[in-house]
This record gives structure tokens, sequence and C-alpha cells, in this order.
């Protein structure tokens, strides 16, 4: 089958199956396909000199498209590094910890208020664990993520400034490797969770 290119609407017209417009351009089969496979393989079909069909490389995005995909990539790294040392609580959760680590601590101390018991006594029934431990194991976290908290909170402002600089894909891929460098290095040198 031959095909008809229509440099106006960038468009093919199977040549059997249509009448193209005036001023259409014939492609082979074979041409067809390789431009098929190519736009498949992300480029950009365009009219080239003569209104012939090009396959293009994509013009690189606007900057502000690249400092938004940078600046979403390194709140998931640090999404990922903080899942780390909080043993994969959710963000969210994370807002109740202050209150939860607390109840612990007075928890394994022995001097817990009604609340305090309750909270720790509530989770432990749901978890099977034996509360004693269960307040242990939360302390225990509560001071791993204190101490990686800033580290990787820190890496994350850093980096997001960096972010919003961006002007090429370089530009963007440099940030983000140093970024992933500095989430990997915040890792290694917080305590284990």
């Amino acid at each position: 089958m031959s095909y008809l290119f229509d440099p106006s609407a960038i468009a093919f017209h199977a040549v059997e199956l249509a009448t193209a417009p005036a001023g259409s351009i014939p492609v082979s089969a074979e041409r067809h396909a390789e431009l098929m496979a190519a736009q498949a393989a992300g480029q950009r079909i365009v009219a080239g000199g003569g209104g012939v069909p090009t396959a293009v490389d994509p013009p690189p995005p606007p900057a502000a498209r690249l400092q938004i995909a940078a600046r979403r990539r390194i709140g998931e790294l640090a999404t990922q590094a903080l899942a780390h040392f909080s043993d994969g609580v959710p963000s969210a959760e994370l807002v109740y910890w202050l209150e939860k680590a607390t109840a612990a601590t007075a928890y394994a101390g022995g001097s817990p208020s009604t609340a305090e018991r309750d909270l720790i006594e509530i989770e432990a029934a749901e978890t099977g664990e034996d509360p004693a431990a269960l307040a242990q194991t939360i302390v225990t976290r509560e001071a791993t993520l204190r101490a990686a908290l800033p580290k990787i909170t820190g890496v994350r402002r850093r980096h997001v400034a960096v972010a919003v600089t961006i002007q090429t894909l370089e530009d963007y891929t440099a940030c983000l490797e140093a970024a992933e460098l500095a989430f990997d290095a915040a890792l290694s040198l917080a305590p284990e969770a």
C-alpha cells in the first residue's frame, strides 16, 4: 500500500482508501513504516523541505515543566528516604508520631496518663504486640526519625532551590543525579531504623 502525505495537516492518507488534498506528497509503504517506527520511538513527524515527511526529535520541554518535574521527583526521593527511617509509616501518620512517642516514653517509664496508656495498649491490641515492647519500639523509631529528619529536610530544600533554576534538560539531569546522591548520603549517615 502506498500513501500520500498532506504537509498542511501532517497526515498520511492511504492511496487506496482516500483522496488526499492537493499538494500531498507520495510516500512508499517502506518510508511510511520507517516514519511510524520513528514516531513510536518518540520522534515527531513534520513537513520537511518541499513538504516531504521527516522524523525529528521533539523540542526539549520548557524550563517550567522541567522545574516542576524535578521538584516532584525530589519530593518522591525525600518521601522514600523518610520511609526508610519511619519503617514505612505513611506521611499523614507521622504528624501523630510526636504524640505517640510522648505516650510511648511515658509508658516505657511506667508513668503514662490514662490517655497515653490507652493509646499504646489499643495499638498493641491491634498489632498483637506486647504494649511495653511496642512502646520501646516507638521510642527507638522516633529517636531515629528525629536524627534523620533534619538531614532529609535539608537535602530536599537544598535541591528544590536548585530545581527552580533549571533551564535545560542537562540542568534537570544534573539536579536529579545530585539529589539522588545526597539522599543516599543522608541514608548512610543517619542511624538505621
